[in-house]
């Protein structure tokens, strides 16, 4: 793995002319590079997104304590608000109302806001990006 200036250096790519020619490498070996290189691109990134995982770790685990906490310390307010009213009261139906939406709240942080900042996606994707056959 490399920057693409590198790979583009490596191979003199500004020198390099399209002349019509084909190379003499047989269609099923240039096939296998393109594979082996998606391949190889793939494995990089589930490296790299392990490494992340384990660097954001920490991170991870102190929002998701910070989280639950936060929930809890309302919840508590809440029930103990709910013990001293009747339930089919207007206070007590706000108060369970309330309490449901911070349920809703803390499933979507958890869902969406955790994913987008601190989870790799499962499966990876690459692209091919340089692939350069020549013709002496």
């Amino acid at each position: 793995m490399q920057p693409l200036k590198e790979s583009l250096a490596t191979v003199s790519f500004d020198a390099l002319a399209n002349s019509g020619q084909r190379g003499n490498l047989p269609e099923a070996l240039l096939a296998g590079f393109v594979k082996a290189a998606a391949e190889q691109s793939l494995h990089h990134m589930l490296t790299l997104k392990a490494a992340r995982q384990q660097q954001n770790e920490p991170r991870l685990k102190e929002e998701e304590s910070r989280l639950k906490h936060w929930f809890e310390r309302w919840a508590t307010r809440i029930e103990e608000q709910l013990a001293g009213l009747p339930p089919d009261g207007k206070q007590a139906r706000q108060l369970r109302q309330r309490r449901e939406e911070m349920e809703k709240y803390l499933q979507d942080r958890t869902e969406h806001w955790l994913d987008a900042h601190f989870r790799a996606t499962e499966q990876p994707t690459t692209r091919l990006v340089l692939a350069v056959e020549g013709v002496r």
